[in-house]
């Protein structure tokens, strides 16, 4: 199993809300980017820096932006991140991130592992997207 942990993004040294990234969303959830730090091309020129589904099982986000506490994570199957607009195999660099457990988000590993495990095939909706 693969687990890629990423820092909840910030804006300005604030945390950045999901409502400030798209206003369609809810102000309680925060945003987290997923991306590689490396930039480039590969032979056939596709952009190196995106991540793709299948390269990572788990995404953990450490919520110490908003919370101060850096033992502060949240987890979901990656599998329920969105995908990129235009192309669906590609994990989407910006994703909303609940700050409380719902059925998309859970701050316990172990649930994150036994959701992974579960096979269950959905996309976090955080509200209308």
């Amino acid at each position: 199993m693969k687990v890629q942990v990423k820092l909840q993004r910030q804006m300005k040294g604030a945390p950045l809300t999901s409502y400030q990234w798209r206003k369609s969303l809810p102000q309680t959830w925060f945003v987290v980017e997923t991306q590689k730090t490396r930039t480039g091309k590969n032979a056939d020129g596709e952009a190196t820096r995106p991540y793709r589904f299948g390269e990572f099982d788990i995404l953990g986000v450490s919520m110490h932006p908003s919370t101060g506490n850096w033992n502060r994570f949240m987890y979901t199957p990656a599998g329920w991140l969105l995908p990129r607009k235009k192309e669906d195999g590609l994990i989407n660099v910006f994703q909303p991130v609940s700050n409380e457990p719902n059925d998309d988000w859970t701050d316990d590993f172990l649930t994150a592992v036994s959701w992974f495990r579960g096979g269950m095939k959905k996309t976090i909706r955080p509200g209308k997207l």
